[in-house]
């Protein structure tokens, strides 16, 4: 059980902060509504609220993601 709950934290780390950072920053610096000069601070802001949500459900999703892929390889191995 251990290595279940290790081995999805790993990837979930790398591609939810990837996937926080290329998101928030198209949606802060792509919004012609949102001032030059507090873009930045906008970013930062809305990476910090952005990933401990984004990596829970990244996370979560994990599981599912190594359970279905799972039931396809026992379905196309035999």
């Amino acid at each position: 059980m251990p290595f279940k709950l290790v081995q999805g934290i790993i990837p979930s780390v790398v591609l939810n902060s990837a996937n926080t950072f290329i998101c928030t920053a198209a949606s802060i610096f792509y919004n012609e509504a949102n001032p030059k000069a507090a873009r930045m601070g906008a970013y930062l802001d809305g990476c910090k609220k952005a990933w401990i949500p984004c990596f829970v459900v990244s996370y979560i999703a994990s599981f599912a993601a190594v359970w279905l892929g799972s039931k396809v390889a026992e379905k196309y191995a035999k």
